[in-house]
């Protein structure tokens, strides 16, 4: 009997254990690498599948494993899982493949309920989210974050300072929190189950009005949750279980457990009979099974052993069986020469997936590398595993074809073949090359035009126009002197083109030239069929500015001002941004404009201030929603607080509220910029480039009487009216300048 079980639940987990103390195989898939790990130790008797399958993966797993039993065991309210559990039994041959859904307990709800009035019920989240709206006081969100987007929408932004959420504490978990808005502290990251006590300390840690959950059954911990809630005094919110109604048969946990039992069982007594297609099916499981694998993928480096790393020299010195190309085989060969290598070694020419994957399975079944059956070799299997090394050359990270293996082996362990498969990184010709002409790589552009044709070498180019460095693989000599002739037209002819080939080896070249003189080389001429890897130094890359464009309903609103989108287009346009900016936001507001900044700047900073308490949480909130790390929010006066804090080396400042101190604002700008007298921004530009919004006569003057004491560059003054449905709102003057 092969078994496949879905969940991640206690019951799922719990019948999995008992299957092991009983001796039966079996497979069990959980949705989230948490889900795996909380398994605990590893089993032979148990194989993991961990992440979500739709209907159509769920019916070739089990097409291709074979699984005739089928548990469902996940969540009560799972029901898109139990959905396509259901329609992948459909697709095989539903006399073949049993499918039973284990049904979780219902009875302990009613018994803690039955004279308690402060108790409401309803259909799904959304429901019980559109109550919980009109209430006060916390809540204690206690259904997972599957759902939870669901109700921080429907709970705005107001009631979601009251929300705090309890969730299981995996990554994925706390990234839904956060992209729904919830405070750090309003998150509880805490491992099940929970019994009363532990319920009704959370409840008084933050004083909880409120607590919303499933009637997830006695094994969810609901029990616990109802009787904290009870005790408490609280109001209970609880969402109702979906139906059981589905096409798969039910069974409790005690029924699917003796069903399992009984059917191992039959089967133990099949093989004390003479059942002879039992023997032999067991025989060819064992067979299958018997010869467990690990699998080394090994970038190799150049071509030069010298450049092998010694972890992956002696992954090939213990290696039973190597693949690779011919070339790469040969140099294993030469590595594994000493004495201290195996005799018995096998090699195969071969470096694509599926060829691999053959191979490896002739190899469990005891065949050689070359498909002849060697039993009892002192190589193979002296360890009681199979030890295969698959090379590549260069870096197993970059331009390899290392991924699609190592893709292809881990599916086929996720499957069920008994084995191991781990990477040992080599050095690519990138780095090589890097250390060899002395230009660091960690700020330059990294590509390949190898097999991509002129559009990979268009590309290349492009990028050569805002990089100052540029690494890329051509498929030959022809790549380069294409390359060389596009920049020449494009006006970047003076950058200088190193062509590197066959490094490490004896006769490695390397020739440094303008673009311009490549673009004059005639490839016919050459013949040189290498493959070469290339630098391109640009001495004066374009720094590109960036535009803006967010709606007004893609922010967090509240009470606060936020800057009209037309005037925040042009706002951010007259900033001239450069991609390494570091912005200072005065009077941020709902953070529209900093929002906006750091979408377009992702390796530059904004330093967001304001005095208000709601315009901070909102900035805050905002930048949480746009998951934007590079927006740091302030709760501050500017100047006064911004002073024993500073941040270092602004190039941009916006004021969009100055709380009628934009003169001292200004001097402290003046005084910052001069301290960096010495410091040419990363943007490229000396000084602090300036945008004020001005809507009162107040600003407009406090500015004009510090530009009369205060030499400026590239003044520019712009008044903008905005007419929505023809009616005409306040006018804005926008102001931009650089301070020197």
């Amino acid at each position: 009997m092969k078994i496949l079980i879905f969940g991640g639940t206690s019951e799922a987990h719990e019948l999995s254990d008992n299957l092991i103390t009983r001796g039966i195989m079996h497979t069990l898939s959980v949705a989230t690498k948490y889900g795996e790990q909380i398994l605990g130790t590893e089993n032979s008797l148990r194989t993991i599948l961990t992440g979500r399958m739709d209907d159509k993966a769920i019916a070739e797993l089990i097409i291709k494993v074979g699984y005739d039993l089928i548990i469902d065991a996940t969540h009560p309210y799972a029901t898109e899982v139990t959905a396509n559990i259901v329609k992948a039994v459909s697709q095989v041959n539903k006399q073949s493949v049993r499918a039973v859904r284990l049904i979780r307990d219902t009875d302990n709800l009613d018994l803690s309920l039955q004279s308690y009035k402060n108790i409401y019920k309803y259909s799904d989240s959304t429901e019980a989210a559109n109550a919980l709206k009109d209430t006060e006081g916390n809540i204690l969100l206690t259904t997972g974050s599957k759902e939870l987007h669901i109700v921080s929408d429907i709970l705005g932004h107001d009631n979601t300072q009251r929300l705090y959420v309890r969730v299981i504490p995996s990554i994925e978990s706390i990234r839904l929190c956060e992209a729904a808005g919830i405070e750090t502290s309003h998150i509880i990251a805490m491992q099940g189950p929970f019994d009363k006590e532990l319920n009704k300390a959370i409840i008084n840690q933050y004083d909880i009005k409120h607590l919303l959950t499933k009637d997830s059954g006695r094994s969810g911990g609901v029990e616990g949750k109802v009787k904290a809630a009870v005790e408490c005094g609280i109001a209970l919110h609880i969402i109702a279980r979906p139906s059981d109604d589905t096409a798969m048969e039910s069974m409790s946990y005690e029924e699917v457990l003796d069903m399992i039992a009984g059917g191992a069982a039959q089967a133990n007594c099949r093989k004390s009979g003479n059942d002879e297609s039992y023997d032999n099916e067991q025989a060819a499981r064992k067979e299958l099974t018997s010869l467990p694998v690990d699998i080394s993928l090994i970038g190799i480096g150049m071509g030069d052993k010298a450049n092998l790393t010694v972890e992956g020299m002696e992954a090939i010195k213990l290696a039973d069986v190597i693949f690779g190309s011919k070339r790469l085989i040969n140099l294993c060969k030469s590595i594994v020469s000493d004495k201290e290598a195996c005799e018995d070694k096998q090699y195969a020419a071969i470096y694509k997936p599926d060829e691999i994957l053959t191979h490896i399975d002739g190899l469990i079944k005891g065949e050689s590398a070359d498909g002849i059956v060697r039993p009892g070799g002192d190589c193979i299997n002296r360890r009681g595993r199979i030890s295969v090394a698959v090379v590549f050359s260069g870096d197993s990270g970059f331009n390899s074809g290392c991924n699609a293996v190592y893709e292809a082996i881990s599916k086929r362990i996720a499957e069920g073949m008994d084995g191991t498969v781990n990477i040992y990184p080599g050095i690519s010709s990138v780095s090589y090359l890097a250390a060899k002409i002395g230009r660091p790589y960690d700020e330059a552009y990294i590509s390949s035009m190898h097999g991509k044709g002129m559009e990979g070498v268009y590309r290349v180019a492009s990028h050569v126009r805002t990089n100052s460095d540029v690494y890329t693989l051509t498929s030959g000599y022809k790549d380069i002197t294409d390359l060389g002739w596009i920049l020449t037209v494009s006006g970047l002819g003076d950058c200088i083109i190193t062509a590197a080939a066959d490094l490490s080896y004896p006769g490695e070249r390397i020739v440094s030239k303008p673009a311009s003189i490549f673009a004059s080389e005639s490839t016919d001429d050459k013949g040189d069929k290498a493959l070469y890897t290339c630098h391109i130094h640009n001495p004066e890359p374009v720094i590109s500015t960036v535009a803006a464009g967010l709606r007004g309903y893609e922010f967090i609103r509240g009470d606060v001002p936020m800057t009209k989108e037309e005037v925040r287009l042009v706002t951010i346009d007259k900033l001239r941004l450069k991609p390494v900016s570091r912005v200072l936001d005065i009077g941020c507001g709902t953070g529209s404009v900093s929002i906006e900044i750091a979408r377009l700047i992702p390796d530059g900073i904004v330093y967001a201030y304001d005095v208000n308490d709601e315009a901070v949480s909102l900035t805050a909130a905002n930048a949480r929603k746009h998951k934007l790390p590079n927006v740091i929010v302030r709760k501050g006066s500017v100047p006064d607080d911004i002073r024993e804090d500073m941040p270092k080396g602004i190039t941009h400042a916006f004021i969009g509220g100055n709380k009628g101190r934009l003169t001292e604002i200004l001097d402290m700008l003046s005084q910052m910029s001069r301290d960096a007298e010495t410091y040419e921004g990363t943007s490229g530009d000396k000084g602090i480039r300036v945008v004020i919004n001005a809507i009162t006569d107040k600003t407009r003057q406090a500015l004009a009487s510090w530009l009369c004491n205060h030499e400026v560059l590239e003044y520019e003054e712009i008044k903008m009216q905005i007419s929505r449905d023809g009616v005409n709102e306040n006018a804005v003057s926008i102001y931009s300048f650089v301070i020197v």
